[in-house]
C-alpha cells in the first residue's frame, strides 16, 4: 500500500521544499484547489493567495503586483498554454516560480481530471470510484440511500482528531466503491471492515481495495441490519447518511447490542447527521464532538462515543 501513495506524495515534497520561505499563491480554486489547500495545510504551510475567476477571489491580473524572485505560483489545472505565457512574461519560471501540480504527477500535458486523492488512484491505478451509479434503493430496504462520494480528504481532516492505534479497526455501512475505506487506511487504519447490500458496490469496493493492497476479508454483502458479533472487532464505525428513518435505528441498535457484548470504548463518526436525535435517543450514545470539513454542502461531522465501563463516569449507565 506504501507504493500506491508514493509518487502523490513525493510531488507534493517537492512542491513544500520549492515553496519553503516563499510566497504561496495558488491558481485554481475548484475541488483540486481545495485539495492542495488541504495538502499544505496538512503540513503547516500556508497559501497567502488565491486566484479564481469566480468574483470572490483574486483575479490573475494580481499576480502583477507580486515579485517572481520570492513567489511561487502553483495551478490547480492542467497544462494550460495562455497561463503559461502570462505568467513567463511576468518573469515567473516553469518548475522553479511556477508548477502544475496535475503535469507532474501525471509527466504529461494532457487534461486531466480534478486532483484529489481518490482521482490519483483513477488515473495510476484505472479504478473507479467517483462515477455514478444508477441505482434505486430496493423497496426491502426502505429508509435506505443510495450511493454517494464525499470530498475524499475530509476523511484525513476528521481523523486527525484521533490518535489511532495498531489495534483500531473501523467499519463503514454501506461501503459502497470502497473510497471512505481507502482514505480511511491512508489515514491509519490497518483493521478495515463494512457492509453493503448492493452486490454490484460490493464487487466493485472488493476489487478497489485488492488492487491497491487491502485485505477485504472485512467486506461483507448483505443487509445492516442483520449484523451481529461481525461488528465485536471494530471500535469505530462510520456512516456517510447511508440510512435514516426505521432502518437506521435498527442498525444502531446493532452497534449498541455489539458493545453490551464486548465492552469498549466506541466511536460513531457520522457525516450528514441527519439522524442526530436518534443517535442521541438511543440512551447509549452521546455527542463527543463535531468537526468542520467540507462533506459537500454540509460541513459538519458529528463524533459520537460510548465510553467503556473502565471509563465511564459515577452516574453514567
Amino acid at each position: 500500500m506504501a507504493n500506491t501513495w508514493e509518487q502523490l506524495d513525493l510531488v507534493f515534497d517537492e512542491l513544500l521544499e520549492k515553496t519553503s520561505g516563499k510566497t504561496i499563491l495558488l491558481w485554481g480554486y475548484d475541488r483540486g484547489g481545495w485539495f492542495i489547500e488541504h495538502y499544505f495545510r496538512r503540513n503547516n504551510r500556508s497559501i497567502e493567495y488565491i486566484v479564481d475567476q469566480k468574483g470572490k477571489y483574486l483575479s490573475p491580473y494580481f499576480i502583477r503586483k507580486l515579485d517572481p524572485e520570492v513567489t511561487v505560483v502553483i495551478l490547480s489545472f492542467s497544462n494550460d498554454k495562455l497561463a503559461t505565457e502570462y505568467l513567463e512574461s511576468l518573469g515567473y519560471v516553469e518548475n522553479k516560480s511556477f508548477f502544475y501540480v496535475a503535469k507532474m504527477l501525471y509527466q504529461d500535458d494532457k487534461k486531466h481530471n480534478y486532483l484529489s486523492y481518490l482521482t490519483f488512484l483513477e488515473e495510476t491505478k484505472n479504478l473507479d470510484f467517483i462515477s455514478a451509479v444508477d441505482s434505486a434503493v430496493p423497496q426491502e430496504l426502505e429508509g435506505g440511500h443510495i450511493y454517494g462520494v464525499s470530498i475524499d480528504y475530509s476523511i484525513i481532516d476528521i481523523m486527525d482528531s484521533f490518535s489511532i492505534k495498531e489495534e483500531d479497526a473501523i467499519f463503514d455501512f454501506g461501503f459502497g466503491k470502497g473510497a471512505s475505506l481507502i482514505m480511511f487506511h491512508r489515514a491509519g487504519f490497518k483493521n478495515l471492515g463494512g457492509v453493503e447490500y448492493d452486490k454490484n458496490l460490493w464487487e466493485k469496493g472488493r476489487l478497489n481495495l485488492s488492487t491497491v493492497g487491502i485485505n477485504t476479508d472485512g467486506l461483507l454483502l448483505g443487509d445492516a441490519r442483520d449484523l451481529g458479533k461481525e461488528l465485536d472487532s471494530y471500535n469505530y464505525f462510520y456512516m456517510y447518511d447511508p440510512f435514516e428513518g426505521k432502518l437506521f435505528s435498527a442498525v444502531l441498535q446493532r452497534i449498541v447490542e455489539s458493545y453490551h457484548r464486548r465492552n469498549r470504548d466506541v466511536y460513531l463518526i457520522y457525516a450528514v447527521p441527519n439522524c442526530h436525535e436518534l443517535v442521541l435517543g438511543s440512551g447509549e450514545f452521546r455527542l463527543c464532538k463535531q468537526i468542520k470539513t467540507d462533506f459537500f454542502d454540509y460541513n459538519t461531522v458529528n463524533i459520537y462515543c460510548i465510553a467503556s465501563g473502565n471509563n465511564r463516569k459515577n452516574g453514567d449507565k
